[in-house]
């Protein structure tokens, strides 16, 4: 039987279990994932390439002490450590260290940050909202298509300036 809108039950069944929470938290977990490894990868790059591969150079000289020291404990508490402490650098943390070492970075990063610094500080803490509440999924957000645009811009831009 096909209901007035003209979809079959089965059909109305697929789009309703789309739209559920588990979906759209799955997605955004995807999207916000891709992102965060795109802005860990760049900013490691070009670290590396300014300062040096090894341990005195980009990681000595590119990242803040404070940022270093909370690494290395992130890194000490872990059951399961990762072999090397930057990859317990936060969204935030990130951030810090672009601050930090703009002149690095401000012809590096994806447009339009270059010019604006203060839009990717906020970008990035926005993102990092959104990554915390897609991993503490008690808190019930609701995402909007915009959450969904954002991050996956800036999944987008972030991977194609690793290209360049």
């Amino acid at each position: 039987m096909t209901p007035s809108n003209g979809l079959c039950r089965e059909e109305l069944e697929l789009f309703e279990s789309l739209r559920s929470r588990g979906v759209f938290s799955g997605d955004m977990y995807d999207y916000v994932s891709k992102a965060e490894v795109a802005i860990h990868k760049l900013v490691r790059a070009i670290l590396e390439r300014a300062l040096g591969a090894g341990e005195n150079g980009w990681w000595r000289e590119g990242i803040p002490v404070s940022v270093r020291e909370k690494c290395a404990s992130r890194r000490e508490l872990d059951e399961h450590p990762s072999e090397h402490p930057y990859t317990y650098t936060t969204l935030i943390e990130l951030s810090t260290i672009m601050s930090t070492k703009w002149e690095l970075f401000q012809g590096r990063v994806p447009s339009p940050y270059p010019t604006n610094r203060k839009q990717l500080e906020t970008d990035l803490r926005r993102l990092n909202g959104i990554r915390n509440a897609v991993m503490h999924p008690v808190k019930e957000r609701k995402w909007t298509e915009d959450d969904f645009e954002f991050v996956r811009r800036i999944s987008r831009q972030f991977k194609s300036a690793q290209a360049s």
